[in-house]
């Protein structure tokens, strides 16, 4: 399939945060402000996508939307405090997904 890029100015910052468990909710609020505060600092217009549940279900709304977006070319790159935030363990997937379609992925710590 091919793919034409988006003008720049079309695509956007997508910050993904993810906990696994509702008693994390607060650690949730933390994530997301960490990754916004990171993203505003690099001048950066973004969203912030959460997702509550385990990192082994590929069933995530947050993270389908986020794979959605991406294959449809409308993401310049992909901030996350860590890779096992993404998916516990097709993160690897998701990076190859993102260089397919030039979205870079900015890991915060």
């Amino acid at each position: 399939m091919m793919t034409h890029p988006l003008p720049p100015t079309h695509r956007v910052t997508l910050a993904y945060a993810r906990v696994s468990s509702p008693d994390q909710q607060a650690d949730l609020g933390r994530q997301a402000m960490v990754l916004s505060d990171f993203c505003t600092k690099n001048g950066w217009t973004h969203e912030v996508i959460r997702d509550l549940g385990s990192g082994m279900n590929y069933h995530q709304k947050g993270l389908r939307e986020l794979l959605q977006r991406i294959m449809r070319n409308e993401v310049e790159r992909l901030v996350i405090t860590h890779k096992d935030r993404l998916w516990r363990f097709g993160a690897e997937l998701v990076f190859a997904i993102c260089e397919e379609f030039q979205t870079a992925v900015v890991m915060v710590n």
